[in-house]
């Protein structure tokens, strides 16, 4: 979640913190931190968070035959009933 209430304090997701690489923020409070640190002037800042960029979808794979349906299969088969399965008894 973008908004969460319950991250885990991170000075990489800090409002005070500017990410300077290898694995160091520079802080407006503390100075050179870890990016894993935080401190008590912690506040969360959600747009420095990465979205999570989830797995290629590689279409030039697939032929039409994957998107093609299939003809609809009948249920039940009414051709091997005779009349008399049809009738009440009362």
């Amino acid at each position: 979640m973008l908004f969460d209430v319950d991250i885990d304090p991170c000075c990489v997701y800090c409002h005070f913190g500017t990410n300077i690489g290898c694995e160091e923020v520079a802080c407006y409070k503390r100075g050179i931190m870890s990016s894993s640190g935080y401190c008590s002037a912690f506040r969360y800042e959600p747009t420095k968070r990465q979205p999570y960029v989830g797995p290629h979808f590689n279409a030039s794979s697939l032929s039409e035959q994957d998107f093609a349906l299939l003809p609809a299969e009948p249920i039940l088969d009414f051709s091997r009933l005779s009349e008399k399965d049809f009738l009440l008894e009362d």
